[in-house]
């Protein structure tokens, strides 16, 4: 590993990142339009991705008695997206002071009249992330895609959130995924689809992207039906889900009455607000693997365990 990486990989440790992982452009040949890192910045050679987990507690508690248990969730989703760009901040000036430029992504789409998330009513295209985190985050050599389309890890399954930092500094990229398999269809008997609650991700039919040469399925999603079934998560097993903007697409998909759907949620607090994917719950891959294997599948200790070893001095 070249000096610069090894500096750069633990100082997004040292700074609070889970997880961090180098992707090299040749790995995006295949990402359209935006999604491709020279669509952002033409001359990028490197793309940095960190990761930070989430509470744990926080995702398998949340949307159960009482009403406020989401909370937790939602507040620390916030703060883990400032966490990371604090972060991306901090390497981005270390790269400047090294004689390279770096160009770190916001964690989400940006509010404002420009902003790609747009009324549900448009096209489905509109709620497509204008760079893909997640797709970076293959590249890098961080996990693969699970059905639902989120990348499992070996530390954290899907419990995860990514940022992406674009750089022309010359890095050393990490060796993409060659661990068991994450995503075990037959094994887990795809929960994240029996259990959306709005039917978000098909069983069947499947969208293929290609990563660093190599072809990677994951169900296809309804965009629209999933942002719907994210926006309020729910502690019993009735699969009721509404939000009020667009909530008439996810009224005519469960043969419910706007005004019954109103009603029962205010008077029932079983409807929580929030947004959480249930798919992010159901799948814990990292559980039996670690039964398997402890040690190498708890990254996050395996990392920081690098991170204190001795350095290299050489250049």
């Amino acid at each position: 590993m070249s000096l610069l990486t090894e500096e750069l990989k633990n100082l997004c440790l040292r700074l609070g990142a889970d997880l961090v992982g180098i992707a090299s452009m040749d790995r995006f040949e295949k990402a359209p339009g935006l999604h491709n890192p020279r669509s952002h910045m033409p001359y990028a050679e490197s793309v940095i991705v960190i990761g930070l987990r989430y509470p744990l507690a926080s995702v398998k508690l949340a949307g159960r008695p009482p009403s406020c248990s989401i909370a937790s969730y939602m507040w620390y989703q916030e703060v883990m997206d400032w966490k990371m760009s604090s972060i991306a901040y901090d390497v981005t000036r270390y790269i400047e002071n090294r004689g390279y430029e770096a160009l770190p992504l916001p964690p989400r789409n940006l509010r404002g009249p420009e902003r790609r998330l747009k009324p549900f009513e448009r096209s489905e295209s509109s709620l497509i992330q204008y760079f893909s985190h997640q797709h970076a985050a293959v590249a890098a050599g961080l996990g693969e895609y699970g059905w639902s389309g989120l990348v499992l890890t070996p530390a954290f399954g899907p419990r995860q959130r990514f940022l992406s930092i674009l750089t022309d500094a010359p890095l050393e990229p990490d060796p993409m995924y060659e661990g068991p398999k994450l995503c075990d269809r037959e094994k887990c008997g795809l929960k994240c689809v029996d259990l959306c609650p709005l039917k978000a991700i098909s069983k069947d039919e499947y969208v293929t992207v290609v990563v660093g040469g190599r072809e990677y399925s994951y169900g296809k999603l309804d965009r629209r039906l999933c942002a719907q079934s994210k926006g309020f998560t729910l502690s019993t097993g009735e699969w009721l889900k509404y939000w009020s903007q667009g909530a008439g697409y996810v009224y005519r998909a469960v043969g419910l009455s706007p005004m019954k759907a109103a009603t029962d949620g205010l008077k029932d607090a079983r409807y929580h607000f929030g947004f959480l994917g249930l798919c992010m719950v159901v799948c814990k891959p990292e559980e039996e693997a670690r039964k398997e294997d402890p040690e190498y599948f708890n990254t996050y200790r395996r990392l920081h365990m690098e991170l204190n070893a001795p350095r290299n001095t050489g250049r």
